[in-house]
């Protein structure tokens, strides 16, 4: 399987998935989705493969996390089954400001609606650290231990049969899916869709269009002084 924006290799019963857009900090571009669903569907038809794919495929996938996981980043590692994030990550959905409201929703599932309330009142972000603590991700490690503590999970999982894999897998998402999960995906859709037919949505468009997105970015992040400029 050949890739422009993600590399994968296989061995020893686990398939690793890389996102590879440097240049642009892993953005989740079009392209980049339609070659990891590409590629995870593969793996998942792959009997040589035991750990990867996302939610509701048969084999648990884990997300390493580094840097800023933000965004579309967020949807992503929290359909993974299980997160390790390393201390340093960042972690949040700062959109919320300016471009409407996550368009999947697991935020309730993983830190309760008093947790997700405030990152989605806020926009803030937490840490790796701070995340674990919260449950937003199962453990959190030093930035140079994130790809062993991915790979020594990753073993272990490998080591149990597929059949054993995809049932325990399936049994905690049907009580996910107990508590609406599924349907809260749809309604989490078309919220997002209604967010952004408010003016501040429209208003972040334009400057992005006209000015370019840095300034976009600025504009909407300035005044809390995280994700742009000093946080003093």
């Amino acid at each position: 399987m050949g890739y422009q924006f993600i590399e994968y290799e296989a061995s020893n019963g686990i398939g690793r998935v890389s996102l590879n857009r440097p240049e642009k900090l892993n953005a989740l571009s079009r392209e980049l989705q339609d070659e990891l669903v590409d590629c995870l569907e593969r793996a998942d038809d792959d009997p040589d493969v035991r750990v990867m794919t996302i939610l509701n495929l048969s084999k648990p996938v884990i997300a390493g996390v580094h840097g800023y996981c933000i965004a579309g980043g967020t949807d992503l590692a929290m359909h993974c089954d299980i997160i390790i994030a390393a201390d340093d990550a960042q972690i949040g959905f700062p959109p919320v400001r300016s471009m409407g409201t996550p368009p999947t929703h697991m935020w309730t599932y993983m830190v309760g609606p008093q947790w997700a309330k405030w990152f989605l009142l806020t926009g803030e972000s937490v840490s790796g650290t701070r995340a674990e603590e919260l449950g937003l991700v199962w453990k959190s490690v030093p930035g140079e231990g994130l790809g062993a503590a991915v790979e020594d999970l990753a073993r272990t999982m490998a080591r149990i049969p597929w059949e054993l894999l995809a049932a325990n897998k399936s049994i905690v998402n049907k009580a996910m899916d107990l508590m609406g999960r599924t349907t809260l995906q749809h309604i989490a859709a078309e919220t997002d869709a209604i967010a952004h037919q408010a003016p501040v949505v429209k208003e972040f468009s334009r400057m992005a269009r006209e000015e370019g997105l840095k300034a976009a970015l600025e504009w909407r992040d300035g005044p809390f002084r995280d994700y742009r400029g000093s946080s003093d």
